[in-house]
């Protein structure tokens, strides 16, 4: 709520400007598209620790189990977690997956006619010694069947609100687009080389462009193989591909920030990003390091932050400025080793830190409004200043609307004409909208702001505040 005023007979505007009373910076202010999401729900269905609201959520689906058979689909791995996230007033993001190393069975992650027609072969995790079937990434039946499952996908999905985002998959193990840890085997003596950049461009298009109204999420695209010295790896192919997704729109492609909370890995990521953003100005491409201000920035922990201190150059409290630098929005509640418990109390503490201060955080600064209202003036100003104290903005077309109330009742609305999304951290935005009364008889009224989420079933955005109502105002 914002502040009672009084529409009164008398001839004269009384305004005043006050603040509101806000949360503690530590209190997380869960909104969809930023904080603490559940990683494979199924398997990690509590937010961690259990006092911060965790609804949107996260998980990785095998090509097998969506399509089993050829153009034979099975949505319910994906319909399953659609229908939990709505339920929590979330929304849930996927990635598919043609090889998945931990996934089990047999080491075979892909639809039978695939397994059977796109040039397979057998390999094994360097790691973990467990068989894999790795596709020849280059083959036909491969690329256009994996182009299918998207156009299926998009059939039934396209328009579909309860997805928060997808990861652009479909390379590589996992879909994190690098052949770890079975690459010291991948030569063109015994298996197919690496996807050419024309046909890693087909996986991505058949991804991004089957979903035109959804966030897209690209992950760390690894570096190539020299084609002429196969021994060395060079940032070329995987920065022109990285480029390729960035160039598919500003708030189409959004940005995975993978091994957070491990120095080492999480710095072989950085380089990833790093190189990009040395060869994007090149070539006329949007900035790696600018694109949290548009779409995104998606993470994951690492394993080898464990208990109870983070481990050797890893832990939660790596982590914290790491949040702040990249401007990241989602961080996931497992994914480490152990469980959260088990943790020290300042790691615990650290990990709190950084997901209330992840995404955006929206708060008023101030409020300027007549405390007294005479009839016979037709309406004053409203002003208020709005700031961001988070990392990133939301990505979503919010509306924010001022209400009148009396008596429980909305009686006037205002529709603001603040684009949140531009509102970025530590930055302040004037708003200003027109309040008209002409039609309201005297007493006392209410004014209060709610900011309503495009998609019509979650709910109103919560905000820095203590004194937000049951219905999100």
């Amino acid at each position: 709520m914002i502040r009672r005023f009084q529409r009164t007979p008398t001839p004269h505007i009384k305004t005043k400007t006050f603040s509101l009373p806000i949360l503690a910076s530590d209190v997380d202010v869960a909104n969809t598209l930023r904080g603490e999401y559940l990683w494979h729900p199924w398997d990690h269905p509590d937010p961690v620790p259990a006092t911060i609201e965790a609804n949107d959520s996260y998980n990785r689906i095998t090509w097998k189990a969506l399509e089993p058979n050829n153009g034979d689909y099975n949505y319910w791995p994906i319909e399953y977690e659609l229908q939990n996230a709505q339920a929590r007033g979330g929304r849930h993001g996927f990635r598919v997956m043609p090889v998945s190393q931990f996934s089990g069975g047999d080491g075979n992650h892909l639809p039978s006619y695939v397994a059977e027609n796109a040039g397979c072969w057998w390999t094994v995790a360097s790691d973990t010694q467990e068989n894999l079937l790795i596709p020849d990434w280059n083959n036909e039946v491969f690329l256009s069947k994996w182009e299918a499952l998207w156009v299926a996908l998009a059939a039934q999905y396209a328009d579909d609100e309860r997805i928060a985002y997808i990861d652009i998959g479909g390379y590589g193990n996992w879909g994190e687009w690098h052949n770890w840890p079975y690459e010291n085997h991948y030569d063109d003596t015994v298996g197919p080389r690496e996807i050419t950049p024309a046909n890693a461009k087909r996986i991505i298009d058949a991804v991004v462009d089957n979903f035109p109204n959804h966030i897209t999420i690209i992950p760390p695209i690894d570096p190539f193989r020299d084609p002429d010295n196969p021994s060395v790896k060079n940032h070329d192919i995987n920065n022109e591909l990285i480029a390729y997704c960035m160039n598919k729109g500003p708030r189409r492609v959004g940005v995975r920030f993978d091994n957070l909370g491990d120095d080492y890995h999480y710095g072989a990521v950085q380089d990833i990003y790093d190189s990009y953003d040395l060869y994007a100005p090149t070539v006329g491409a949007p900035l790696l390091s600018e694109r949290w201000k548009t779409a995104p920035v998606a993470t994951e922990w690492m394993r080898t932050v464990v208990p109870p201190d983070g481990g050797n150059g890893a832990g939660f409290s790596h982590a914290v400025s790491a949040v702040t630098q990249r401007h990241i929005s989602l961080i996931s509640n497992a994914n480490f080793s152990g469980t959260f418990n088990e943790f020290s109390a300042s790691e615990q503490q650290a990990f709190i830190e950084l997901v209330s201060n992840a995404g955006f955080r929206y708060e008023i600064q101030s409020v300027t409004m007549p405390s007294q209202a005479p009839r016979s003036v037709a309406g004053t100003p409203l002003t208020v200043i709005w700031t961001n104290t988070n990392v990133a903005p939301t990505y979503e077309l919010w509306q924010v609307t001022y209400r009148l109330e009396q008596a429980g009742s909305v009686v006037q609305t205002y529709s603001s004409q603040l684009d949140l999304r531009t509102l970025l951290p530590d930055a302040t935005r004037t708003d200003t909208v027109q309040l008209s009364w002409n039609d309201l008889a005297p007493g006392v009224y209410t004014m209060s702001v709610k900011i309503s989420h495009p998609t019509s079933y979650l709910p109103a955005m919560k905000l820095g505040h203590t004194d937000q109502a049951a219905d999100g105002s």
